[in-house]
């Protein structure tokens, strides 16, 4: 069996820990190991962490916010990160726990997290701090705030520096190795030498995975950039942003932290209020109104909100820019109610894409290699499970040959005139049925369990391939590959996506088909495999496997269409 996407993962876990427990509670020289078993799935469903990284004021707290959609992170004008935090699923959010440099970890309360702002001793003498909250979101993955990048207080870039592992010590390396997700935040309007940074983040934290597929990039709040349409605006510049940083990150996603906390946090009455201010004539609106936050609060006699509604609005804590924008949606969009403006100012914000690319990007590599790591355990079992059953199997067989010889004596015994050991063949023959009986069964479950543990790990292996060869080619090690290859070997590891489509090779001119495509690349592969030695021979063998699946596969489906 063939498994491309994580998604596929799931079922064939459960049907292994469905099915594994019942087949060795069904002899007793296995029953014994049931307990090994039972539950495994549930074991990995521990909470994934994401990274939330940039540098100073590009509102990392006010995007965790958004994807909270409470406020928890400090936010501010000034540099209000000034530690690691971490924010965990919890039930009593009025107390943190402040982990010390050089003395046991405290309890404290809530509020008094502000004596831990900017270039304070204490956020100095802290490792990283743990805060709780029962948001629906922290259920599925921590997050870590980590304090801005390129800061003008030094402390704080270096409890960066260490939570991503560089210059750091073993202790926080193992902390930064927990990142399951790495948000890189990057604001609409480039800052000196930010890919540069973006270059040694790459480089040096020595993440599983120090790349494209454990990270992906934000550009935030790019409703602040001068253009008549910001939306098309945006997406123009988070495609520049992916185009020059090439294989760094996996996506660059224009995100709106607070038209999405608008979306989240606005009264009803206020959507209804915007609504109907867009129907302000044209003049009035765009050319004076929206001209700049002074101007908004202007009196004119055919605005359809009074100057003090609209200073309502302006006191709302939206910043102008997406005020402005929201209004301008809503003009351009007329939209019927101020339900449907939320809606579209909340998809508009795009942290509701930015939370299902996590999830598919990442959290679901992440918790199919959870899983199978943790039903890994079970194949220690099913081996031993796999030697008792054919001892046994082997028991009954030579019972089975040794009915057959005594049957055969006692009709010789019955023919010869002794009648009394008809009783005793009947047993014999009953027996021997039994015997027949669980011989079958033996081998039945023997098969079964054989062929559910084998197709496991053969996909645990494939998985687990791949992200080593994500690995090795972001090391210097790949540098020697040409770059056909290189692009190869991420599509077929996964970089761009995980289902076969996306891992299968790119079609050129002269492939009739997919499988022309697969077998030309394979050709590619096997030639570079041939002069490799090493490490770079075992992943372009595993390359070379992933491309006989994947030609099995397309061959499966053109048969099906037959």
């Amino acid at each position: 069996m063939h498994v491309f996407d994580f998604a596929d993962i799931q079922p064939v876990v459960d049907s292994f820990c469905e099915k594994i427990p019942r087949l060795l509670a069904e002899h007793s020289v296995t029953a014994d190991l049931v307990s090994r078993v039972v539950n495994l799935g549930e074991q990995a469903s521990s909470p994934f962490t994401v990274a939330v990284v940039g540098q100073m004021r590009v509102g990392k707290s006010s995007l965790i916010n958004a994807l909270l959609e409470k406020d928890l992170a400090q936010t501010g004008v000034t540099e209000t990160t000034a530690t690691i935090n971490w924010i965990r699923h919890g039930d009593d959010p009025s107390v943190v726990r402040v982990h010390w440099k050089e003395k046991p970890a405290e309890l404290i309360h809530r509020e008094a997290l502000q004596d831990w702002s900017g270039d304070s001793s204490k956020a100095a003498n802290t490792r990283f701090i743990e805060l709780f909250d029962d948001a629906a979101f922290l259920k599925v993955a921590s997050i870590v705030d980590t304090p801005g990048l390129r800061s003008v207080i030094d402390s704080h870039e270096h409890a960066t520096n260490e939570f991503l592992g560089m210059k750091c010590d073993s202790e926080s390396r193992q902390l930064g190795s927990q990142a399951d997700a790495i948000v890189y935040v990057l604001m609409p309007v480039a800052r000196e030498k930010d890919d540069a940074f973006l270059a040694t983040f790459c480089d040096q934290t020595q993440l599983p995975g120090s790349s494209s597929f454990n990270s992906l990039a934000v550009l935030h709040k790019w409703e602040t950039l001068e253009s008549d349409d910001q939306v098309t605006a945006g997406n123009e510049k988070a495609q520049r942003i992916a185009k020059a940083l090439g294989e760094s990150v996996s996506c660059v996603i224009p995100v709106s932290a607070p038209l999405a906390r608008a979306a989240q946090c606005l009264d009803a009455s206020h959507w209804d209020s915007l609504v109907r201010l867009a129907a302000t004539p044209e003049n009035i609106l765009t050319d004076d109104l929206l001209w700049s936050d002074a101007d908004f609060v202007d009196e004119h006699s055919e605005c359809t909100l009074s100057s003090s509604e609209r200073e309502e609005l302006l006191g709302l804590g939206l910043p102008w820019p997406s005020l402005k924008l929201i209004i301008t949606l809503a003009f351009r969009e007329k939209p019927s109610d101020g339900e449907s403006l939320r809606e579209l100012v909340n998809a508009t914000g795009r942290i509701g894409f930015l939370r299902s690319e996590l999830d598919r990007r990442f959290f679901a590599r992440s918790r199919s290699l959870k899983l199978l790591s943790t039903v890994a355990k079970a194949w220690e079992p099913c081996r031993l499970a796999e030697i008792r059953l054919r001892n046994k199997r082997k028991d009954v067989g030579d019972l089975l040959v040794s009915s057959e010889g005594l049957l055969a004596v006692l009709q010789d015994r019955i023919q010869a005139g002794d009648d009394d050991l008809s009783d005793v063949r009947r047993y014999v023959s009953t027996t021997q049925d039994a015997l027949r009986r669980e011989h079958k069964s033996l081998t039945s479950v023997l098969q079964q369990i054989s062929h559910e543990a084998s197709t496991l790990k053969s996909i645990y292996e494939d998985f687990s391939g791949d992200l080593a060869g994500l690995e090795w080619l972001g090391s210097d090690a790949a540098k020697p590959l040409s770059e056909p290859l290189h692009n190869l070997m991420g599509r077929l590891f996964g970089r761009s996506g995980v289902s076969a489509v996306d891992r299968a090779p790119r079609m050129a001119e002269g492939d009739a088909e997919m499988i022309d495509a697969i077998e030309r690349n394979l050709d590619l592969v096997t030639d570079a495999r041939t002069r490799s030695k090493g490490e770079a021979k075992q992943i372009l063998g595993h390359a070379a496997e992933r491309l006989e699946q994947l030609a099995n596969h397309y061959e499966n489906i053109e048969q099906e269409s037959r």
